[in-house]
């Protein structure tokens, strides 16, 4: 009856030493004999790491987002794995509320400027897609293109929309669109 324990103690000490397979193999264990502990399920998005990962545990994460106070690194999870389900409205709401919660994590991230833009959050992806540019990389065509249809829908200021599309004909010369 105590192993769990055990098994929690030791992914606590693997994540401490930033070991996150010894730790999500330890909790793993440890929320197969105590399936509902709400601490353990708090580990998880400190653990889980792959989309494989996501996969096994997202109905534990979609119970911990239940959880009042769940924090950002959840949903972000769950987004993610509503991405892999291909359900990018659902992805793009929980996108949209990390993005609320603690917009550091989406930073540099070009899957949240996709589906975001897909949902038509203009103004979220417009954001995305500049810190993206700025630090992720200038040269992304079809970043640059989401950027300044962004941009446009949303009515942005007209000489930042002129810079924008100045930086995608610079990337694509023969465009027609602009």
């Amino acid at each position: 009856p105590k192993a769990h324990s055990a098994h929690y103690e030791l992914a606590k000490i693997y994540l401490k030493e930033k070991d996150h397979s010894g730790a999500y193999r330890s909790l793993d264990n440890a929320l197969k004999i105590a399936p509902k502990n709400t601490a353990y399920l708090k580990l998880l998005p400190k653990v889980i790491k792959t989309d494989a990962q996501i996969t096994n545990n997202f109905t534990r994460l979609a119970t911990l987002n239940k959880v009042p106070g769940a924090d950002a690194r959840t949903k972000l999870l769950l987004a993610r794995g509503y991405v892999i389900q291909k359900k990018p409205g659902t992805a793009a709401l929980y996108f949209a509320a990390v993005y609320n919660l603690d917009k550091k994590l989406l930073k540099g991230a070009k899957e949240p400027i996709k589906v975001l833009y897909g949902a038509k959050k203009y103004a979220l992806s417009a954001d995305l897609s500049d810190d993206y540019l700025k630090t992720r990389d200038s040269k992304d065509l079809e970043v640059r293109t989401i950027q300044v249809k962004s941009l446009s829908s949303t009515g942005a200021d007209s000489r930042k929309l002129r810079r924008a599309i100045g930086e995608l004909v610079k990337l694509d010369p023969g465009t027609k669109d602009w």
